[in-house]
């Protein structure tokens, strides 16, 4: 019994590709989608205020106000004065909307104030302030 004489021809092994290219394709798109939700919070650099809690839940894309560390407005990225803003809001349609105000932690609590009771005031009920979580230290 000799087992010398008997020789098999191996194949090379391979990768299936086409899962892979699927999962990329997936990543791709996830990364893209949260790169720009993400930078519309981020066009007015502000050093949000700390809570014990941090959260918001909705289906529609929030309008974002921001309240600078100078007292500054900004709907969206376009700075505004309080009475511009006003108006902006009343030309809306949906009560529900999404609205998230962002005040810097250098901002006066009365500019702030100010502008959550007036968009409250115009009818608007889902508003709502962007705070970030306090995280414990060591």
């Amino acid at each position: 019994m000799s087992f010398a004489g008997q020789t098999r021809v191996r194949s090379a092994p391979t990768v299936p590709l086409a899962g892979i290219v699927d999962i990329l394709f997936l990543m791709l798109v996830f990364f893209l989608t949260t790169a720009t939700l993400r930078e519309q919070e981020q066009l007015v650099d502000i050093n949000v205020a700390a809570t014990e809690e941090s959260g918001r839940a909705s289906t529609q894309a929030p309008v974002t106000i921001t309240v600078t560390s100078d007292n500054r407005i900004f709907v969206g990225q376009v700075e505004r004065n309080l009475d511009e803003m006003k108006t902006i809001f009343q030309r809306l349609e949906d009560p529900d909307m999404p609205i998230v105000v962002r005040g810097d932690g250098e901002a006066e609590y009365g500019v702030i104030m100010r502008v959550l009771g007036a968009v409250r005031d115009l009818g608007f009920e889902n508003v709502s302030q962007a705070t970030t979580k306090i995280v414990d230290g060591p």
